[in-house]
C-alpha cells in the first residue's frame, strides 16, 4: 500500500518529512509510531541508500503491475 501510494504521488526521493507523512502505513501501533518518529533521519538515509535486492523487488512488482493493467 505504501509503495502504491508513493507511486501514485509520483515520489522519486524520500525525505524525512515525506516519510513522516506516511508513517501510518508502516506503524502497527502508537509505540511503533513513536519509535519511527525518533528515527526519521535514519529512515530517510536508509530509504535513499541503494540496495540491489530492494531495487530488484520493486522492479518485479512494477512489471507485474503493468502486466495486470494491460490484461485488464
Amino acid at each position: 500500500m505504501l509503495l502504491r501510494t508513493l507511486t501514485s504521488d509520483q515520489v522519486e526521493n524520500l525525505s524525512a518529512e515525506l516519510i513522516d507523512d506516511h508513517l501510518g502505513f508502516i506503524a502497527r501501533n502508537a509505540e511503533d509510531l513513536a519509535n519511527l518518529e525518533l528515527g526519521l533521519l535514519r529512515l530517510e538515509r536508509a530509504a535513499n541508500t541503494s540496495d540491489m535486492i530492494v531495487e530488484q523487488t520493486i522492479e518485479q512488482v512494477f512489471r507485474e503491475t503493468v502486466r495486470l493493467r494491460e490484461a485488464a
